[in-house]
């Protein structure tokens, strides 16, 4: 038995044990810790979405599968500012480049 098989007849089993809505995080975590690769905790998720029509031969796309389009450069008289926010979010400024023009000496 694959460790996602595990994983998923834990849960069904946790489900009927501890059936109590404050349980269901718990079943979960408890459930999970049997995955070992990316392709288990897709195909769990997958359960978790949808439990009637999962199905584990599918090739599910992920995060990792996305290819990103490269961000094109900004106007000449823009600036961008770019301001990491922790490990997770990135704060990007776009603004006006200074004009020499209006710059009082």
């Amino acid at each position: 038995m694959e460790p996602v098989d595990r994983a998923i007849a834990k849960h069904q089993q946790l489900l009927t044990d501890r059936d109590s809505p404050e349980y269901w995080a718990d079943n979960i975590i408890e459930a999970s810790e049997m995955l070992r690769t990316e392709h288990d905790w897709t195909i769990f998720y997958a359960y978790l979405s949808d439990k009637d029509n999962y199905d584990k031969k599918k090739k599910y796309v992920t995060m990792a599968d996305v290819v990103c389009d490269p961000i094109p450069p900004c106007h000449p008289n823009m600036e961008e500012v770019i301001y990491q926010n922790g490990n997770a979010e990135t704060i990007i400024h776009i603004k006006r480049k200074e004009d020499d023009e209006k710059v009082s000496v």
